[in-house]
């Protein structure tokens, strides 16, 4: 038996509550659907670019939340990060992804259903 960590949901929103700076929110839960708990583990919220700079890689910008040990069955609660919209227009940043389970801590069951994507703008 092996866990096994999903983005079950996922919604982005621009939040300009502050109008010095506006920031694109990415609200998140992460569930274990596999059989065994899933020790602590890492989720990296990516702003991603197609056309990144010659020798760069996609990534303009990132963030990382932990996510606690989930039982099999078990989502968290909702987690969230956030980007300076300014910023993601100046890097060219064209989608978000989600990647659960970053830095491979836990041992899954499967490691090709890790990630969500959404569209920027």
């Amino acid at each position: 038996s092996a866990p096994d960590l999903v983005v079950t949901k996922h919604r982005e929103r621009s939040d300009s509550s502050d109008p010095s700076i506006v920031k694109y929110v990415v609200e998140f839960v992460i569930g274990n659907i596999g059989s065994a708990a899933s020790g602590n583990s890492l989720v990296y919220i990516n702003a991603v670019s197609a056309n990144p700079p010659a020798g760069e890689n996609e990534i303009r910008m990132q963030r990382s939340v932990k996510v606690s040990e989930l039982a099999p069955g078990e989502e968290s609660n909702e987690l969230r990060a956030e980007f300076s919209i300014s910023e993601m227009d100046r890097m060219g940043v064209q989608s978000i992804e989600i990647l659960v389970d970053a830095k491979e801590m836990v041992d899954e069951a499967f490691e090709i259903n890790n990630k969500a994507t959404g569209t920027w703008p």
